[in-house]
């Protein structure tokens, strides 16, 4: 997700953190040497400086946010209509 193509916010809502928290760990990451820093605009964004998959590392697809609904009613959870709230 640190392509350097995304900013805080969509890697925060992706992650489902905050953008603060992904700027925080950029900046971690930063001086750790694993992530280089973009100019963009009036900030920076952070780019992998390798690929995990090149260690023998298994990334998880990140997970598809829940559409949004109104009403107040829980969604399935896949077991014979019990309700996921």
């Amino acid at each position: 997700m640190s392509d350097g193509d995304n900013g805080s916010v969509e890697i925060a809502k992706q992650g489902g953190v905050s953008d603060f928290t992904v700027r925080a760990y950029w900046k971690q990451w930063s001086r750790l040497g694993i992530v280089e820093a973009i100019k963009v605009g009036r900030g920076d964004r952070y780019k992998k400086s390798f690929d995990l998959e090149d260690f023998g590392i298994d990334i998880p697809q990140p997970k598809q946010a829940p559409a949004s609904r109104s009403g107040g009613q829980g969604t399935l959870s896949g077991e014979e209509g019990k309700p996921n709230v």
